[in-house]
C-alpha cells in the first residue's frame, strides 16, 4: 500500500544498520515505479543520503527477496526523472561518503551510462548538483569523458559545473583535464 512505501522510502533516508529495520520490496518482481510515491525507490532515497548502511541493507534485503537478475532491475529503476540510484548519489552535493555509495551501487549492478528524461549523463548531473567526488569517481575510476557533451544543449560537465557556481566541481574538472575553451553550442 501507499503508506507502506512512503515508510520504506522514509526509513531508509536514515543510516539503517540494521536489516531488521528495513522493509525490503516483497514477491518475485521488483515494485513498479508507479508503485512508489514520487517514483522514487527506497534505494534512491538512501543513495541521495550517502546513507551506506541503508545501501547495504537494501541492497541485502533485494538479493535474498529478489534475487540477483531482479536485484539488478531494482537498483537501475529510474523515478520519473529518470535518475537511477547511482544518478542519486551524484545528484547532491558532496558527501564524505559518495564515493563508497557509488562503489556499493555498482557493486550490485548500476549502470553508469543511463541518461535522464532531459538527455543528462552522470557526469552532467554531477557538475550541477555540485558533487565533486561523483565527478572525480565517474572521470577516474569509470572512465567517463571529461569533455563529454549533453544531448540536447551540448554543454560540457565544466560548463554545467561554473554555470552553477561550484568551485570544487570546477577545480576537480581541471584537474582532471576539462577543455575550459569547450564552448556551448549557444555561445
Amino acid at each position: 500500500d501507499d503508506g507502506a512505501a512512503t515508510r520504506l522510502v522514509l526509513a531508509s533516508g536514515g543510516d539503517l544498520t540494521m536489516r531488521t529495520n528495513v522493509m525490503a520490496p516483497t514477491g518475485d518482481e521488483p515494485p513498479k515505479r508507479a508503485e512508489l510515491r514520487g517514483g522514487l525507490t527506497p534505494l534512491m532515497t538512501a543513495a541521495a543520503a550517502a546513507a551506506l548502511g541503508a545501501i547495504d541493507a537494501l541492497l541485502d534485503a533485494g538479493r535474498e527477496r529478489l534475487g540477483d537478475a531482479a536485484l539488478v532491475e531494482y537498483v537501475n529503476a529510474v523515478d520519473v526523472s529518470g535518475l537511477t540510484a547511482l544518478a542519486w548519489a551524484c545528484s547532491v552535493p558532496n558527501r564524505e561518503r559518495t564515493v563508497a555509495a557509488l562503489d556499493a551501487l555498482l557493486a550490485a549492478g548500476a549502470r553508469d551510462d543511463s541518461l535522464t528524461v532531459d538527455g543528462r549523463a552522470l557526469l552532467h548531473v554531477a557538475a550541477r548538483a555540485g558533487n565533486a567526488r561523483a565527478l572525480a569517481w565517474l572521470v577516474d575510476r569509470r572512465r567517463h569523458a571529461v569533455d563529454a557533451r549533453s544531448p540536447g544543449q551540448g554543454h560540457t560537465p565544466l560548463l554545467v559545473a561554473a554555470f552553477t557556481g561550484s568551485k570544487a566541481s570546477v577545480k576537480a574538472l581541471l584537474r582532471r583535464g576539462a577543455d575550459v575553451n569547450a564552448a556551448a553550442p549557444d555561445g
